[in-house]
This record gives C-alpha cells, sequence and structure tokens, in this order.
C-alpha cells in the first residue's frame, strides 16, 4: 500500500513501530519478572507503568504488543525448559500487529490506529476472494515495513464454513509426495527427482573434498558455496509449486498429512541421506500458499496405506508395490505406485467429505 500513502503517513507508520518494539520488549521483560505469561497477569503489573512510559501508543496496539510478547515468551519456555524465563529476545521485525478495535474495514476501505491518527487506504480484495467467501469477517491484521519504506498491510479473515455441497468431485486432485517423485498427482502429473538430486550430489561431493583440504582457498571456497544447495533447493520447490497452483480445472489439492514422518535411518545410507533432504515441509508450505491466493482449497488426509492400496478395488496389500510399479492381484490393475497413491489420497478425502456431508445433513433434517 505504499503507492498509496503520503510521506508524512509513512513516516507516523515508522514511529509506531518504533514504539510498537519498544512496547513489546517491556512486556517481555514484565513476563519473567512476574514469572507468568498470562494476560491478565500481566495487563494489571506492566501495563500502567508501561502506558505512562508509552503514552502515545494507541491502547489497542499496545494490547497486541502485549499478547504478542506473551505467547513468545510462552513459546521459548516451552522449547527451552533449562533456560525457562531467561528470554532475551527483543522485537526486531519491522511490524505491528492490530486487532479489531485498531483495524477495520468497510468497503473497499481498509483504516487503522497509528500515534498520529488512523490512516485510511483504499483499495480492493481479490475477485475471487469475495465470491469464494460471502460471509468473511476480518478479526485481525498487521502492518509490515520491508525494503526500507515499503509499507505492506496484512489483513486477516474468519471465512466461516465453507460450502461443501457445491464442491465438484472432478475438481479435487491428490498429490503424493515421494523422495524420487516429489509430486504425484492423481491426474497423471509425475515430477522426477533425479535432476535435482544429481545437483545435490555434486554439491555434497564438492564440499566433501573441501572439507579434506585445509589450504586457506578450499576454505575460501567453502564460504562461497554456503547456502547454495539452500538456494537450488527453494528455487526448485518454488518451481513446483507454482506448477501445482496453476493446473487447470483445479479447486481442491489434497495432501498426505506428513506432521508425524520419521527421518530416522533405517534403510540404506543412500537413503537415508536423501531421506534427509527432503524438503517435503517446505514444499508443502509452498503449495499451500500459492494455491491458496489462486483461490484453491488445501486439505489433508492420514497418509496410512494409501501406497499399499489398490485405487482401482481397494485392496491392501504390501506385495503390490514393488518401486515404481503397482500391480494389484485381485483386480489386476496396473500403474505406476505414485500415482496410485495420489489417488487414494484424493478418494480418502472424497470419502470423508461425503461422509460428514451425509451427517450434517442428517443432524439439520433432525433439528428441523
Amino acid at each position: 500500500i505504499t503507492n498509496l500513502l503520503s510521506p508524512e503517513q509513512v513516516e507516523t507508520i515508522n514511529k509506531t513501530e518504533n514504539l510498537y518494539a519498544k512496547a513489546y520488549n517491556m512486556f517481555a521483560r514484565v513476563c519473567c519478572d512476574i514469572q507468568s505469561t498470562n494476560f491478565n497477569e500481566l495487563h494489571s503489573h506492566g501495563y500502567r507503568v508501561i502506558r505512562n512510559e508509552i503514552p502515545n501508543l494507541p491502547s489497542a496496539i499496545l494490547h497486541c504488543a502485549g499478547k504478542n510478547a506473551s505467547a513468545n515468551v510462552k513459546s521459548f519456555n516451552s522449547n527451552n525448559k533449562s533456560k525457562k524465563w531467561q528470554f532475551k529476545g527483543s522485537h526486531k521485525g519491522k511490524n505491528f500487529k492490530l486487532n479489531v478495535c485498531s483495524l477495520s474495514r468497510h468497503g473497499d476501505l481498509s483504516t487503522f490506529s497509528t500515534v498520529d491518527k488512523r490512516i485510511k487506504v483504499l483499495h480492493k480484495l481479490p475477485k475471487w476472494f469475495d465470491e469464494k467467501y460471502p460471509s468473511k469477517r476480518l478479526y485481525s491484521g498487521s502492518v509490515s515495513i520491508r525494503n526500507g519504506n515499503n509499507v505492506i498491510l496484512n489483513l486477516s479473515y474468519d471465512v466461516g464454513d465453507v460450502n461443501l455441497q457445491t464442491l465438484d468431485e472432478n475438481t479435487v486432485i491428490g498429490i503424493d509426495r515421494g523422495i524420487y517423485h516429489p509430486i504425484a498427482t492423481s491426474n497423471g502429473l509425475l515430477i522426477s527427482s533425479k535432476e535435482s538430486y544429481a545437483v545435490k550430489r555434486r554439491y555434497a561431493h564438492n564440499i566433501s573434498l573441501l572439507k579434506q583440504s585445509s589450504t586457506s582457498s578450499s576454505r575460501r571456497r567453502l564460504r562461497s558455496m554456503s547456502g547454495k544447495e539452500k538456494r537450488f533447493t527453494n528455487n526448485y520447490n518454488h518451481i513446483i509449486s507454482k506448477r501445482i497452483s496453476e493446473l487447470p480445472n483445479v479447486s481442491c489439492v489434497v495432501l498426505e498429512d506428513l506432521n508425524r514422518i520419521s527421518k530416522r535411518n533405517t534403510r540404506s545410507k543412500k537413503f537415508n541421506r536423501w531421506l534427509h533432504s527432503w524438503s517435503f515441509a517446505d514444499l508443502e508450505s509452498k503449495i499451500q500458499y500459492k494455491c491458496e491466493a489462486k483461490g484453491i482449497s488445501v486439505k489433508y488426509v492420514n497418509p496410512y496405506l494409501t501406497s499399499q492400496t489398490c485405487s482401482c478395488c481397494g485392496d491392501t496389500n504390501s506385495s503390490y508395490r514393488n518401486g515404481n510399479h503397482f500391480v494389484c492381484s485381485k483386480c489386476g490393475h496396473r500403474e505406476h505406485s505414485d500415482i496410485n497413491a495420489a489417488k487414494n489420497i484424493r478418494d480418502r478425502y472424497l470419502v470423508n467429505l461425503r461422509n460428514w456431508l451425509r451427517v450434517n445433513s442428517t443432524t439439520h433434517d433432525a433439528s428441523d
């Protein structure tokens, strides 16, 4: 929204962010002093002192700073048991949070509070967002400052219950993610990881050779290669996720829920090395935000036995899959094993969806 603001408004936003950071740091210290992340206790012990110290910051934004600080201290305590209440962090991001008291939107007009007065910005939301979520409700937001004075207004909506009855099952695709094929879709798209792993092997080989040498030139070369593989993987995942988000006639993408996947060394040295370099979580996050930006919903299902189940007859047997080949001895169905798994992922979501619709329609009939 930078082009919609005057230089004076940009300066006011910067002042608001600086005071927000100061309030955040003060609230974080109060949390550690009273050894509590309960916001009511934090408010009673520190709000008045901080309010007197920063009188120009609107109270709604001050509350957001306190809640943000208490949440971060709580997260630090849970992740650092031995250093509990020793939080030394500070607000380093150039942004400040907003709630419904400090942020509002009427029609195409958004307004938010600052240290001076509310700033008004006239802008439209994407057309697909308005059409897909007609009952949406604004509940929070934030203002970020990037690359100097580039101001970004983030709006968070509660979209309510999506009308699943209008979902066309033919526009739902399942996606199976794997090591040898990072993407396999239920409509037949298969992306191989052969080229990407060739690049990764080259990086690993060069780094191992350089580590064996202790010369100054090898150390300079190691520093120059630092992060190259990570940047390559990041770019590769961007390319794949963009390709998924641009698939035609797709309204819903179904992924496996891989949050509990284990990366323990259980197979060959080569496979374990590939497994540890598998960036499925990064690819998942990129697919999700790119698809949602295009109005494509992203859903998750339990991955249990999706690679061992026949997508044609539903029979399950671990012997049916042999590498990339899936052959069902019961019905004779033959297919690429990853595409077969992608079809099972899609079908599992559709079965869950039909069951949900049937239960809810029964509930509504009973209440009527």
